[in-house]
């Protein structure tokens, strides 16, 4: 083995600027690939990742009746909030002419709309209202009971602008009745994101079939399942108004990456046997020399696979360091392109060993059977197979 060695160091040593040039070249492709694999593996979680934190993750479910709350609520989503956006001077006829005209001239929010408690499940509206009770109670799972008199919450600036307190009843007029409403709780808008009063979700059935009620949702799931569940929607001929076409082609884009890597993988392996093959081909007087002086064809076997992987640690090498050095201005040419508010992307040195163990494996596998395949033949067989790569 010793011998066979210094044999392989000694052909490296004569031909060193032909094999740079096969390094040189296969580094390169094995560089780029390294860092579209790279992408490829994380972008699912930054794709989860912005889905979740973004508008791409919501979703707007329309076309619903009142049957269809308990079977819309039991998904695995987050329900943001309920209802159908009314303004209140057009339902509450107890409000007077100088509460009206507050509301006119100080442009006030008097935006209504529901909420349906759901235990440890509630929307983030919901939460977000009981968090900021500042007078009154919050809600609670008996609110979604139908009663006489309905609970309202209503949001502290238009109860002191309006002289509201808790206690107090309003009517409000539905479908050909007036349903009283008191005030069951006040709450402050610290985000400024809510509406200015809440119902039960079960008001909705006395205010007439002209209203549409609405869901909004975002994602609390894996992509996929995200995916099938707007899908089943659309499926029970729910109005989903989504980004399911934007979340599958980014997905397409990940699949596209894995392809790119395998196909500049290829070729890298490609130019390695290309050349190498080239090299054993003005090298055939010199390896005949060596087997008729006692070299057997299994020598000459582990020369060529000392060879190849001499070229391929160096490849994985240079284009692993040059997969890191272009790492940064990689990461900001993809973000633009997918418009990512971030982009996290680590070159995965794990998974770069893993597939150099791999490469490794199918070239010393791929050497040793083309040169064992047929002992007469030593050279031209094991070149031949060797270039199938």
């Amino acid at each position: 083995m010793k011998r066979i060695i210094l044999v392989s160091l000694g052909e490296m040593r004569t031909f060193r600027y032909f094999f740079l040039l096969n390094v040189l070249i296969s580094s390169i492709l094995a560089g780029v690939a390294i860092l579209v694999m790279s992408l490829a593996i994380k972008l699912p979680d930054n794709i989860y990742k912005e889905v979740k934190n973004s508008e791409l993750g919501s979703i707007n479910i329309s076309n619903i009746c009142l049957s269809d709350i308990d079977y819309l609520i039991c998904q695995n989503y987050i329900i943001d909030s309920y209802g159908y956006d009314m303004l209140m001077e057009n339902y509450i006829i107890s409000f007077t002419d100088h509460q009206k005209e507050i509301i006119a001239t100080e442009d006030l929010d008097s935006g209504m709309q529901f909420e349906f408690y759901r235990q440890e499940k509630n929307s983030e509206t919901l939460k977000e209202i009981n968090q900021q009770i500042i007078k009154g109670s919050g809600w609670k799972e008996k609110d979604n009971t139908v009663t006489e008199i309905c609970p309202l919450w209503l949001e502290d600036t238009l109860a002191s602008k309006l002289n509201i307190d808790v206690g107090d009843t309003l009517i409000m007029q539905t479908n050909g009745d007036n349903l009283p409403l008191k005030v069951r709780g006040i709450y402050s808008d610290v985000k400024d994101d809510l509406q200015s009063s809440y119902l039960p979700i079960w008001v909705y059935q006395r205010i007439g079939k002209d209203n549409e009620l609405n869901i909004w949702t975002h994602c609390d799931s894996s992509l996929s399942e995200f995916l099938k569940i707007i899908g089943k929607l659309k499926s029970e001929y729910f109005i989903v108004d989504s980004f399911d076409d934007t979340i599958h082609s980014m997905e397409f884009i990940v699949y596209i990456l894995y392809v790119c890597t395998a196909i500049l993988f290829v070729l890298a392996l490609q130019v390695i046997t290309s050349l190498n093959k080239v090299y054993y081909n003005r090298r055939k007087r010199f390896w005949n020399i060596c087997y008729n002086m006692g070299l057997t064809n299994r020598d000459i076997c582990y020369m060529n696979i000392i060879l190849s992987e001499s070229i391929l640690v160096l490849t994985f090498f240079i284009g692993t360091v040059l997969a890191i050095r272009l790492n940064n201005y990689f990461l900001v040419y993809m973000q633009d392109l997918f418009r990512f508010s971030t982009l996290e992307c680590s070159i995965s040195i794990k998974a770069i060993l893993l597939l150099f163990l791999c490469c490794s494996i199918l070239v010393c596998t791929l050497t040793y059977c083309s040169k064992m395949s047929k002992k007469g033949n030593h050279l031209g067989r094991s070149v031949h197979l060797l270039h199938r790569l």
